[in-house]
C-alpha cells in the first residue's frame, strides 16, 4: 500500500512538471516572463505585511533576458569564440507612501552582519525560477526596508524641521509598452570570420608588436511590471568591433591605442567595408607617433579640439561635479552631525534655476525621444525610462546661458519638481540592466559660431598674444568614428605648420570647464557612445566585455571647439630598462 502511494505521488509530480513545461512552451517567452512578474507581484503585495510598517505600497519587478556573443582574433587566428544566455532579475520595493517612504534615509550603521543567499535568475526563462529569484530579493528587502521606514518615521517625528517639504516619490499614470525585439542577427560563425579577416590585416605592419580584434553583440530585453500598472518590454541591441594595437620603439617604450565601432544594427557592422581603412589609419598613426617628439615642458594656453575629441570635455562640463545639470537628492542621515545642521541644500544646481549659469552664447537642450539626426540613429533615444516615465519631446536645460531645468527622475529634489522628465536611464552591465540618472540625447549649441578655419586663426592669434611659439590641436586618429583615439599636434605660431606629438594629457587650468570655451564652429556632429563598464579590466573568455556595455548616450555638438587656458603635459611612456631582458655577451 505504501509503495503504491509513493508511485502515485511520483506520477502526480511528473504529470505536474510536464504540464508546467508544456504550458510554458505554448505561452512563449514573453508571456511566461510577464506572468511570473505579475504573479510574484501579487504575492508580494498581499502576503508581505509588517506588523508596524504594514504592506509595501510600491513594488516593481524587472527581468532581463537575452544573449551575448563574442569573437576575438589575433593575426588571423580566432582565440576566443562563445555565446551565452543572459538572465537577471531586480526590483524596487518601498514601504510607507509616495509622501514618505523608506528611501533617501541613512540610518546609523547596523553592526549586525547579514549574508543573504542570492538565487540566480534562470537563463531558460522558467516561470518558477523567475518567481523564486524575485521572491528571494523581495523577502530580503522587505525586512530591511520596513525597518528603515519605521526608523525614518520616528526620526522625523523627533526632528520635524528636517523633513523635506516635498514627497519622497512622484506618483504617475501607468504606461504599457511592448516594443519588438531584434531578430535576424549575424551568427557566431560570421563574427568569427570577420575578426579572423580583420586581425589578419595587421600582418602587413611589422612594427605592430601586438594586436587583437573582437566582435561583441548584446541582444536583450528588459521587462518591468509594477503596482501602478506599468508594464513594458524594451529591447536593447548593440554590436561593437573593438580593435587594439601596440607598437614598441627601440627604447622599450610601448604605445597602445584602441578603436571601437559601435552600432545598433549588427548586420550593418558585419558588412561594413570601411573597417579595414580605419584599421589602416590606426596602424599608420602608431607607426608615425612612436617616432614623434614629446612635449618637452608643460604647456599653458589655448587648445583646438576637432571632431569628437571635445566630447569628454563637454560631458564633464555639463554632467559632472557640483554644478551638473542633474537633480540629485541628498539622503537624510540619522547621525548627530546631521541633526545639528539646518535643512539641507539638496542640490547645488537646483537653486540656480532662472539665473545665469554659463556664458550667454550657450544653450543645452535634451531631445530624449529623437530617433535620428542627419540620418544617424541615436543611441540615447528613450521611449520610456527605467521607472516607466515617457519623457517629453524636448527639455530646455540651459537657454542663452540661463538655467531652466535639470534632468530628473521620480525622486524629487525640490518643491518645484512635480514630475520626472524620464532620465532614470538603463545602464547595461555584466550582471544585467540597471539604471542611473544620466542624459540621453543632448544638444549643445553656441549662438556665436564661426567657420572652423577662423577658429584655427583664433587659436594661433591667442597663442601669439601669450608669447607662445606654438599652440595645440587635438584631432581624432580615425575620422567618422564615434570612439577614436586622439592625435595631438603642435601648431607653429610662425607659419601654421603642424607637428605630430606623442600623447599628452590635457586638463583645464582651473575653474569651470564651460568657461574655458572660447569659440565653436558653425557645423555640428553626432557622437554616439556607451561608456565602458570594464575600462582597464581584463576578463577571461565567457564574460561580457567590450564597448556594448554602459549607458547609451548621444550628443550633438559643434565639430570644432576652441578652449582657452588649458594645461598639457606629456604622458610618461618610459620604461625601467633594468626590467627588460638583457642580452648575454
Amino acid at each position: 500500500m505504501k509503495k503504491s502511494i509513493q508511485i502515485s505521488a511520483i506520477i502526480l509530480i511528473q504529470f505536474f512538471f510536464c504540464t508546467t513545461i508544456q504550458a510554458q512552451q505554448s505561452e512563449g517567452k514573453k508571456d511566461v516572463i510577464f506572468r511570473a512578474l505579475q504573479d510574484e507581484l501579487t504575492r508580494t503585495v498581499t502576503e508581505l505585511n509588517h506588523p508596524e510598517a504594514g504592506k509595501p505600497f510600491f513594488v516593481g519587478f524587472y527581468f532581463t533576458e537575452g544573449e551575448y556573443r563574442n569573437s576575438t582574433a589575433t593575426l588571423g587566428a580566432v582565440t576566443s569564440s562563445f555565446s551565452r544566455k543572459i538572465a537577471a532579475s531586480s526590483f524596487r520595493l518601498m514601504f510607507g507612501s509616495y509622501e514618505m517612504n523608506d528611501e533617501n534615509f541613512q540610518e546609523t550603521p547596523n553592526t549586525e552582519m547579514v549574508f543573504p543567499i542570492n538565487i540566480a535568475a534562470p537563463i531558460d526563462c522558467d516561470y518558477w525560477g523567475i518567481r523564486r529569484s524575485l521572491w528571494n530579493q523581495a523577502d530580503h528587502s522587505y525586512k530591511s526596508a520596513s525597518k528603515n521606514y519605521m526608523t525614518k518615521k520616528a526620526y522625523f517625528a523627533k526632528n520635524p524641521s528636517l523633513k523635506p517639504g516635498f514627497p519622497d516619490y512622484i506618483k504617475q499614470e501607468p504606461v504599457v509598452l511592448e516594443l519588438p525585439e531584434k531578430t535576424n542577427l549575424p551568427s557566431l560563425s560570421q563574427s568569427d570570420s570577420l575578426t579572423r579577416a580583420l586581425s589578419d590585416h595587421f600582418k602587413e605592419y611589422e612594427g605592430i608588436s601586438s594586436s587583437h580584434v573582437s566582435f561583441s553583440l548584446l541582444n536583450c530585453n528588459l521587462y518591468l511590471f509594477n503596482t501602478e500598472g506599468t508594464k513594458f518590454r524594451i529591447p536593447f541591441c548593440f554590436a561593437a568591433v573593438d580593435i587594439s594595437a601596440t607598437i614598441t620603439n627601440g627604447g622599450g617604450e610601448k604605445l597602445s591605442e584602441s578603436l571601437s565601432l559601435i552600432s545598433m544594427e549588427p548586420n550593418d557592422l558585419i558588412h561594413d567595408n570601411t573597417i579595414t581603412s580605419k584599421m589602416n589609419s590606426l596602424a599608420e598613426y602608431l607607426i608615425a607617433v612612436v617616432k614623434s617628439p614629446k612635449l618637452e615642458e608643460e604647456y599653458n594656453g589655448p587648445v583646438l579640439y576637432t571632431g569628437n575629441t571635445s566630447v569628454p570635455n563637454i560631458m564633464e562640463a555639463l554632467f559632472s561635479g557640483k554644478d551638473e545639470l542633474a537633480a540629485g537628492r541628498e539622503d537624510v542621515a540619522n547621525t548627530p552631525a546631521y541633526r545639528k545642521t539646518q535643512t539641507q541644500n539638496n542640490n547645488n544646481t537646483e537653486s540656480k534655476i532662472g539665473k545665469r549659469f554659463m556664458p550667454e552664447a550657450f544653450s543645452v537642450t535634451m531631445k530624449p525621444r529623437l530617433d535620428s539626426y542627419n540620418g544617424i540613429k541615436l543611441f540615447g533615444k528613450t521611449d520610456v525610462d527605467y521607472e516607466g516615465t515617457i519623457p517629453p519631446a524636448e527639455i530646455k536645460l540651459v537657454e542663452n546661458g540661463i538655467l531652466r531645468d535639470l534632468i530628473r527622475t521620480r525622486v524629487p529634489s525640490s518643491k518645484a519638481a512635480i514630475s520626472s522628465n524620464g532620465h532614470n536611464r538603463p545602464t547595461i552591465t555584466q550582471s544585467g540592466i540597471y539604471s542611473r540618472l544620466s542624459p540621453g540625447v543632448v544638444f549643445f549649441a553656441s549662438s556665436e559660431s564661426k567657420p572652423s578655419d577662423d577658429l584655427k586663426k583664433d587659436l594661433i592669434a591667442s597663442a601669439r598674444s601669450k608669447g607662445l611659439d606654438f599652440a595645440l590641436i587635438v584631432r581624432p586618429v580615425v575620422k567618422n568614428t564615434d570612439q577614436s583615439p586622439s592625435a595631438f599636434y603642435m601648431v607653429s605660431v610662425a607659419d601654421g605648420s603642424e607637428t605630430l606629438l606623442r600623447p599628452v594629457s590635457i586638463t583645464s587650468g582651473g575653474g569651470k570647464m564651460i568657461n574655458h570655451i572660447a569659440g565653436c564652429s558653425n557645423k555640428d556632429l553626432v557622437n554616439n557612445s556607451m561608456g565602458s563598464e570594464n575600462s582597464g579590466v581584463n576578463y577571461p573568455p565567457g564574460y561580457i566585455t567590450g564597448s556594448v556595455l554602459g549607458t547609451p548616450t548621444s550628443m550633438i555638438l559643434p565639430d570644432v571647439i576652441l578652449f582657452s587656458e588649458m594645461t598639457a603635459e606629456a604622458l610618461d611612456t618610459n620604461v625601467d630598462k633594468s626590467l627588460l631582458p638583457q642580452n648575454d655577451e
